[in-house]
């Protein structure tokens, strides 16, 4: 049985500008691992992308920030699309656009980026992105509700999605 595929350019604005579509965490996935050294290279690639793009208009308008492969297998919604690779990447970006909405507020953010972390279903919210079962509250909790950017780094050892988040603010 063959399968087709489908290779689509998505920026951020419609990864997670698109309403109604959700990403979720397999769980055959390792969870989530990256660690100050991973973030802080997004971040330079980022940064650096967008400082040359100021200084010459063509240069990085496209920037390439890695491949997401995503599959409509196994999932019992039409809307939610299960993150094959690209996940360490795509929780990652979840968690500056958080970092952002909280240091900002979400309608300034919401409005500049045109992303939505959250999309209001009927009288329902529901997030963008969910991760491993085991993880999701910790996620939800920490980055998704808000993050407390007073918190010591001390208390955050088993956390990395919170010590990521404290690294990006």
């Amino acid at each position: 049985m063959s399968k087709n595929y489908n290779v689509e350019d998505k920026n951020l604005q419609k990864i997670f500008g698109t309403y109604g579509i959700f990403y979720s965490i397999p769980d055959y996935q390792r969870p989530y691992a990256w660690n100050k050294d991973h973030v802080e290279q997004l971040w330079f690639d980022i940064v650096t992308a967008y400082l040359n793009n100021k200084e010459d208009s063509e240069m990085d308008q496209d920037y390439f920030l890695g491949s997401i492969v995503l599959s409509k297998d196994n999932i019992n919604t039409k809307n939610t699309l299960s993150v094959v690779d690209g996940q360490q990447r795509l929780t990652t970006l979840t968690i500056l656009l958080c970092v952002l909405r909280d240091i900002f507020s979400e309608d300034e953010i919401s409005e500049v980026l045109k992303i939505h972390i959250i999309d209001q279903i009927g009288k329902q919210s529901k997030i963008k992105l969910s991760t491993h079962d085991d993880n999701q509250l910790k996620f939800q909790k920490n980055v998704i509700e808000g993050i407390n950017f007073n918190i010591s780094v001390n208390h955050t050892s088993d956390n990395k999605y919170l010590q990521n988040a404290l690294y990006f603010y």
